[in-house]
């Protein structure tokens, strides 16, 4: 954070934050994300004593996981989805 604006972490508008923050969205995960801020809200209140005024950011749409383990029928039924696909050429 201190390299993107090099080294005045103390004076930051919100348009700034915005910018950052999206910047982050678009090359790292939510987690990450919000690590950052919210180390960014400790600094601003406990180091610099200053207030902090939440920012507006947009939560990335949570995104479906594939379980770790299959059951026999969820694996059968993959395969038989894979060579249904083969076998029409998709």
């Amino acid at each position: 954070m201190g390299e993107y604006f090099e080294g005045d972490l103390e004076n930051l508008s919100q348009d700034q934050l915005l910018d950052y923050f999206h910047d982050l969205l678009a090359r790292l995960s939510w987690s990450a994300v919000k690590l950052d801020l919210y180390g960014l809200k400790f600094f601003y209140t406990h180091v610099l004593n200053k207030p902090w005024t939440d920012i507006a950011l947009i939560k990335p749409p949570r995104t479906a996981r594939i379980p770790d383990i299959l059951t026999t029928q969820e694996a059968h039924q993959l395969f038989q989805l894979t060579q249904g696909t083969v076998r029409l050429g998709l």
